[in-house]
């Protein structure tokens, strides 16, 4: 089963967490009820709920391994070593060696970035392995009908609910980008009519053979689960 990598799940789980806390704090140390909400709302500053928003939108983009956490793990970083530095310096629950560790400790929630492969996902957005459709090799018949030149009569190597490799002896017509209509045939009876990009070609090696990869530009839903059926047995 292909998961997303731990590190992400991880940074996630810790912002989230951390974001939470700043009501829960001040409802223990007030000692008032989490269901009061304006009460303990109107006790947050503007500092406070500017770091809860960016750990929520770092957990966000880390759960998304989206490269612009990058930019907002360290930007949380500084702001929460700012908001420490006011309530050691102005606070009277917590003292500047409190917060000044607090600062530390929380700088070691950058770590789960750099886990296994997340940071490898982080930096290359092509690489999300846990977003890709699963995959079946099965030879289905299939008219690719290009916008320009004849069209062909091919067969795929294999298959996905968001596109398809077809097996051409010569792809050469066909550049990567080129849209294209497919007709596929699957068990004999059901045809698929889409719209296709070319997004790859290949020539033959190893097993794999000389041919292109299309993503589905426009696929009905009544399709993509007749696909999604398909892949799975």
């Amino acid at each position: 089963m292909k998961r997303r990598p731990l590190g992400l799940t991880l940074y996630f789980i810790l912002m989230c967490s951390i974001a939470l806390s700043f009501p829960i704090q001040i409802c223990v140390l007030e000692e008032i009820s989490i269901w009061s909400i304006s009460t303990w709302w109107a006790q947050l500053t503007w500092l406070n709920v500017l770091v809860m928003s960016l750990m929520l939108i770092s957990g966000y983009l880390a759960f998304r391994a989206s490269n612009r956490i990058l930019v907002f793990a360290p930007l949380t970083l500084v702001f929460v070593a700012v908001n420490n530095w006011w309530v050691g310096h102005v606070g009277l629950n917590y003292s500047a060696i409190d917060t000044t560790t607090a600062t530390f400790s929380f700088a070691l929630t950058l770590a789960p970035l750099f886990m296994g492969n997340a940071y490898a996902a982080i930096r290359n957005q092509n690489i999300h392995w846990w977003r890709m459709a699963e995959r079946r090799r099965v030879n289905l018949p299939v008219v690719v009908h290009p916008w320009v030149g004849d069209s062909v009569v091919a067969t795929t190597f294999d298959i996905s609910e968001t596109g398809v490799f077809v097996m051409l002896k010569d792809e050469g017509e066909i550049n990567i980008g080129d849209l294209m209509q497919l007709r596929l045939n699957v068990s004999g009876h059901i045809d698929i009519r889409c719209t296709g990009r070319a997004v790859r070609k290949t020539s033959a090696r190893g097993e794999y053979p000389s041919g292109i990869g299309v993503i589905f530009e426009d696929l009905t839903p009544q399709s993509r689960k007749v696909l999604r059926d398909l892949t799975m047995h």
